[in-house]
């Protein structure tokens, strides 16, 4: 049985305080998309520095249970 569709259109008009509180409310939903994809840009950018961070913290870490073995 194959399903039907259908399709129906209401009218009713929005008035222009509604428009306008509509319009601000895209608006500030389009600056918070914006502000969170920026954020999501920073991320990866900061998160490109991990691996030297890990190895610079490896060799420290190294150094220090060198150290450790000397004072023994």
């Amino acid at each position: 049985m194959r399903a039907k569709t259908i399709n129906r259109s209401f009218d009713f008009p929005l008035s222009d305080q509604r428009l306008a509180e509509i319009a601000l409310e895209i608006a500030n939903n389009m600056e918070k998309v914006e502000k969170l994809e920026d954020g999501f840009d920073a991320a990866k950018e900061a998160k490109k520095e991990v691996p030297a961070l890990l190895q610079h913290v490896r060799e420290l870490s190294h150094y220090i249970k060198q150290a450790q073995k000397i004072k023994l």
